[in-house]
């Protein structure tokens, strides 16, 4: 609020401190977007009964962000990840779609869920500009949380540029297969 009165002084202000306004107003609108972004990310839960329509619906949610199709290959078995793992899958899933829409440029993203022998596994590659070398050391929370959620799931996360332009996103983990249903609701 501070930031406005100051900025609503206008030509009372040296040029060099209403340009330094702008970049404090700037860089706080961008903190504002991200505190958004976590806190929607916090209050997600599946409503829907699995992993699956959870996928789809974010697919969808984010297929109107970006203006085009953003394209699910779900090939898991019915069942094989318990709810309380998958919601982590579903956030690094949402993150790794937000940082796509955010910094990418895309115009191309696909979601893929598969299974190799005991591991599952989260691809989420888009054709966009690709990530920067020094992604997590430039304040790309978002790369570092990816990475602590898959650790959760006692799994890997690798974010890496692709060599056909784009990022790739690459989750791994082992569902935990020795859960009993009051432990968490079990659906696709």
């Amino acid at each position: 609020m501070q930031v406005s009165c100051l900025q609503m002084q206008g030509d009372v202000l040296p040029e060099s401190s209403r340009e330094l306004l702008s970049q404090i107003r700037n860089e706080l609108n961008c903190s504002w977007a991200q505190l958004r972004e976590l806190l929607t990310t916090f209050r997600l839960q599946l409503t829907e009964p699995g992993l699956r329509p959870a996928l789809e619906a974010s697919c969808q949610e984010f297929s109107a962000r970006f203006g085009f199709t953003v394209k699910l290959d779900y090939q898991l078995p019915p069942r094989l990840v318990p709810s309380h793992q998958a919601i982590h899958l579903l956030q690094i899933a949402r993150e790794a779609l937000s940082n796509a829409l955010k910094h990418s440029h895309a115009d191309d993203v696909v979601v893929t869920v598969t299974q190799c022998g005991k591991q599952v596994k989260l691809k989420v590659q888009d054709n966009g500009c690709g990530v920067p070398e020094n992604a997590e050391r430039s304040n790309h929370y978002g790369m570092i949380i990816m990475r602590d959620r898959a650790q959760s799931l006692r799994g890997d996360c690798q974010v890496r540029r692709r060599e056909t332009g784009g990022t790739e996103v690459t989750v791994t983990f082992i569902p935990e297969t020795n859960f009993t249903e009051t432990q968490g609701d079990t659906h696709e």
